[in-house]
């Protein structure tokens, strides 16, 4: 009974980061950039989760960046309705909800980079210190990135439903530019 209920504690506490993930991937796939998806556990409950994008090739421009860098988050926020009850950018206050967005990565940039940097000591990876923040703000045009990524993430809800799941279930895919979704290996989660 007791493994049921940290089972379903698990993936509730887990589906956020492999939404926020999967967005980042399939918006990559919409620019036809290859990346590797990762999650994992931030410590040693089984509630804590973040997660990691790295490109494989090409590398996205700028606003390409943006794009999918708010992928994730508008992900987040649109966990709140049912899959096929996501709203449209034309019926919401899309430039309100990115306000929040940002002023929420702004106040936890420190935590999400001291995060990066636990990462990096248990797995002697590099510092990879590029936020969705980053991201975001990394083109002028970040009100246009955010509509666009909002339209890409509505059309494109059932694939990214769909790598959430492999995510969630294996901890780490490949995405390619056509839609497929490769098992690299399975994560222990």
């Amino acid at each position: 009974m007791k493994c049921a209920y940290l089972f379903r504690k698990r993936a509730r506490n887990q589906r956020p980061v492999d939404f926020h993930e999967a967005a980042h991937a399939v918006a990559n796939g919409y620019y036809g950039i290859e990346c590797h998806a990762f999650i994992k556990r931030t410590d040693r409950k089984p509630t804590a989760w973040t997660g990691e994008i790295r490109h494989k090739r090409p590398q996205p421009s700028y606003f390409q960046c943006s794009v999918t860098s708010w992928a994730g988050s508008i992900v987040e926020f649109l966990l709140a309705w049912p899959l096929d009850k996501w709203p449209v950018v034309s019926r919401t206050p899309f430039e309100a909800v990115g306000i929040g967005i940002v002023k929420h990565y702004q106040k936890y940039q420190k935590f999400l980079f001291n995060v990066k940097l636990e990462y990096a000591k248990e797995t002697g990876a590099p510092v990879q210190w590029f936020t969705d923040l980053d991201g975001i703000v990394g083109t002028r045009n970040v009100w246009h990135a955010l509509r666009t990524s909002w339209k890409i993430v509505v059309s494109r809800r059932t694939d990214i439903a769909r790598v959430a799941e492999v995510l969630m279930e294996h901890g780490q895919v490949k995405c390619t530019p056509h839609g497929h979704v490769e098992i690299i290996w399975t994560v222990k989660l």
